[in-house]
């Protein structure tokens, strides 16, 4: 290591130390940044919960399981997303009637398991990732999350369980709504 630090002219980068990299025209700083196999682990940690919180102790908890060590070691693969469909499949599987706190942890299990993929499957896992970057996609999970979170809750609160049937319907007509909201600002002529 100290070879490398000569060759470079003392300007090596050791750990906590901002990376700089000089361009003809001054200098470029990159800022605080963590290890991209950091967030693998930390995909790994948010599926396994979901799938303990989804799963319970079906069967289909091992598969799940197997894929998200699968999904951790190889994040480019397709392993995260079929994850993904497991999770939402088990979904399908329990009682519609069924509102618990395992069902909230699991939707926001999989809403961030679903970011966290799509960040570890577009950086190589030796590269570094600026933690300011991770600040948008981490900031839109915190604002859908607090919606979605707050109308289960609403849900699982205030409405008695004969009458959460009516739900489905209902959370539909919002996710209408919602899309035909934020596709129409897209829609119109700057």
């Amino acid at each position: 290591m100290n070879r490398w630090r000569e060759l470079l002219g003392g300007r090596g980068r050791l750990r906590g130390e901002r990376v700089r990299t000089v361009a003809a025209r001054g200098t470029v700083e990159l800022g605080a940044a963590v290890p991209a196999a950091l967030v693998n682990v930390l995909w790994a940690l948010v599926a396994a919960v979901t799938a303990f919180a989804a799963l319970g102790g079906s069967a289909w908890l091992i598969v799940a399981l197997i894929l998200v060590v699968l999904g951790a070691w190889l994040p480019r693969m397709l392993f995260p997303w079929l994850f993904l469909a497991l999770i939402g499949l088990s979904m399908l599987w329990g009682d519609p009637r069924e509102y618990t706190p395992a069902l909230l942890i699991t939707v926001a299990g999989a809403h961030l398991a679903w970011v966290l993929a799509g960040v570890t499957s577009s950086i190589p896992a030796a590269a570094r990732i600026r933690l300011r970057a991770l600040g948008r996609p981490l900031l839109r999970f915190a604002l859908v999350q607090a919606g979605v979170q707050a109308a289960a809750l609403l849900v699982l609160v205030v409405v008695p369980h004969s009458a959460v049937r009516v739900a489905g319907p209902i959370g539909a007509a919002a996710l209408i709504g919602l899309a035909v909201a934020l596709v129409i600002p897209l829609t119109r002529r700057r």
